[in-house]
């Protein structure tokens, strides 16, 4: 029988929590909880522990390691104990009570997938937040049927690019393989960078809808002005310099750097100077350990003889449609050379 170990990050979440761990608690299979306290600053710990000590398992973080640090907590406890499959569930988030069930259900049932996700909808319960991610060659990674109301269009389990970090489930092997989060990118796009890395090693993302999770948007990182766009100007480029095969490389990036430019400058007239010259200075203190990193990602692909097309083939054509009206968007639609 698998051994199944699911990890809720808290970062002062002290009045949410409770919802993330309790909807685990009542989960139809035998779990283990693992909750990592990602350095909180509100008493989560201390709260956590209180009412819950008896039924999980905690560990508590100095620092604030930001998403892919605080996952790799639980990613690492699953490989040292043994653990068959590990998922991660968002502290603002609720899993339904077949959640877990249906997540390994298609583990045990697909022996080349690495990851399965679920259908993510916002609290209402009838909008859609992601069903799994979609990779773009505007080289934009974005969630699939953002914002539609949930009419069931997206009820077929299938293939897909990436699963959230927020309600996945990943196989140990597969980790054991490709590696766990890449804490370089702190938070956002660390989950479409492993996923990225599973495609690239052979191992298939499959989407099921029988998995659902309740998710409240950005409770954690709208507590930071800024974060979002700081992590994605340094995180997109990263994503693109260590995974995107070297055949279709330079038209991906080249559309990509149109976009990220433009991102900035949208960003400075948002007042994010500090974040943008912060973000760029990293940015460029990591990019040769991305290219280093990027040789292994690659010799990895070629001795599992993935080809560069199987990649391509997963990847949508033009971009996510939330950045249909997008002022670069539009200018950039207008060069013929660009299609």
């Amino acid at each position: 029988m698998r051994k199944i170990l699911v990890g809720v990050l808290c970062w002062n979440n002290i009045e949410i929590i409770s919802d993330a761990v309790d909807s685990l608690l009542d989960q139809s299979i035998k779990i283990d909880i693992f909750v990592v306290d990602n350095g909180s600053t509100d008493g989560s710990y201390d709260f956590l522990k209180d009412k819950y000590e008896d039924n999980i398992i905690l560990h508590q973080n100095k620092k604030n390691k930001g998403f892919a640090g605080g996952a790799n907590n639980v990613l690492r406890h699953a490989i040292e104990n043994g653990y068959d499959y590990v998922a991660l569930l968002n502290s603002d988030a609720k899993a339904h009570k077949e959640w877990t069930l249906s997540l390994a259900s298609v583990l045990d049932e697909n022996k080349k997938a690495g990851v399965s996700t679920s259908k993510i909808l916002k609290l209402d319960g009838k909008t859609i937040d992601t069903t799994g991610e979609q990779f773009y060659t505007w080289g934009l990674s974005s969630p699939r049927g953002r914002d539609e109301k949930d009419n069931g269009q997206y009820n077929k389990e299938c293939q897909v690019f990436g699963g959230s970090g927020g309600a996945s489930m990943y196989r140990v092997s597969m980790l054991k393989e490709v590696g766990l989060f890449d804490e370089d990118f702190f938070a956002y796009y660390e989950d479409a960078d492993l996923s990225f890395r599973a495609n690239l090693a052979g191992w298939k993302v499959i989407y099921t809808p029988k998995a659902i999770v309740e998710h409240e948007i950005g409770a954690s990182s709208s507590k930071v002005s800024g974060l979002a766009y700081k992590m994605s100007v340094k995180n997109q480029i990263m994503l693109l310099v260590k995974n995107v095969p070297l055949k279709n490389y330079f038209q991906i990036m080249l559309r990509f750097k149109v976009l990220w430019i433009g991102n900035i400058v949208s960003g400075l007239k948002q007042g994010y100077f500090k974040q943008t010259i912060s973000s760029l200075l990293i940015l460029i203190v990591l990019l040769p350990k991305k290219f280093i990193q990027r040789v292994k990602i690659q010799r990895l692909r070629k001795k599992k003889n993935i080809n560069a097309d199987d990649i391509y083939m997963l990847i949508s054509p033009g971009y996510p449609k939330i950045i249909n009206d997008n002022t670069t968007v539009k200018l950039v639609r207008k060069l013929s050379f660009w299609r």
